[in-house]
């Protein structure tokens, strides 16, 4: 589990780094403690990406899989940070995976060969929210109401994606409407691997990952050409 947690360290840097400023900057939380060599190996990680970078630490006693207590320290530290910093949490939700695990066992559910799949559908839900993330930040610097607008936008999303309900399960009317929610191919790829035990289908997995890297290629392009302008809105 902990290997885990440092390859989303991993990926999340890769991605992130190369949107920093001149002088990069990236803070780092986690529930790892520092009794043993994984904050140590975060950072080495991260230098190995990029050796300019500052590395500082937010907090490394966060409370086992407790996903609000890392939420909390987010939000009371990131904005006395300089514009551009990078701040990575990584807190695992073993509890969620647990209480999954404990379900499928009760019902019965096998576990197949499909389940190899799952590292490839989490990689394209990261590259897609890393995508968002970026629009997300710029448009929340230059246009303030966005983050009061967001909260409403996302239970929206949230109840126009097939989280609670498989897509099968809607009126053919509204089908295709869902359809188009670029969460709903992702959220359907989770239920075909770990509870169906099944590949998802992969024409309209293949559409959302194309659509996310390009997604993720614009926000980059857009966020690089408009850090200089941060300083101004701030």
């Amino acid at each position: 589990m902990r290997l885990a947690r440092l390859w989303a360290f991993v990926l999340a840097t890769v991605i992130t780094i190369p949107a920093f400023a001149a002088q990069p900057i990236l803070v780092l939380q986690s529930d790892f403690g520092l009794l043993d060599g994984a904050v140590a190996s975060m950072k080495g990680v991260a230098v190995g990406v990029s050796p300019d970078i500052h590395i500082y630490d937010l907090t490394h006693q966060i409370e086992p899989f407790n996903i609000w207590q890392g939420a909390l320290r987010l939000v009371q530290t990131a904005e006395y940070w300089p514009a551009g910093t990078v701040f990575v949490s990584v807190v695992d939700y073993l509890v969620g995976a647990v209480l999954l695990i404990g379900m499928m066992i009760y019902y019965r559910i096998p576990v197949t060969a499909a389940i190899l799949f799952l590292p490839v559908v989490m990689l394209v839900q990261v590259i897609f929210t890393s995508a968002v993330a970026l629009f997300l930040a710029m448009a929340n610097l230059f246009y303030r109401d966005v983050k009061y607008l967001f909260e409403v936008f996302v239970m929206l999303w949230m109840f126009a994606s097939s989280v609670l309900y498989p897509l099968n399960d809607v009126a053919s009317r509204w089908k295709f409407l869902l359809a188009l929610n670029p969460m709903t191919p992702i959220i359907d790829a989770y239920r075909d691997v770990i509870l169906f035990g099944r590949l998802p289908p992969m024409h309209e997995f293949a559409a959302v990952t194309a659509a996310s890297l390009v997604a993720l290629v614009i926000a980059w392009v857009m966020f690089h050409r408009s850090e200089y302008q941060f300083a101004e809105f701030i």
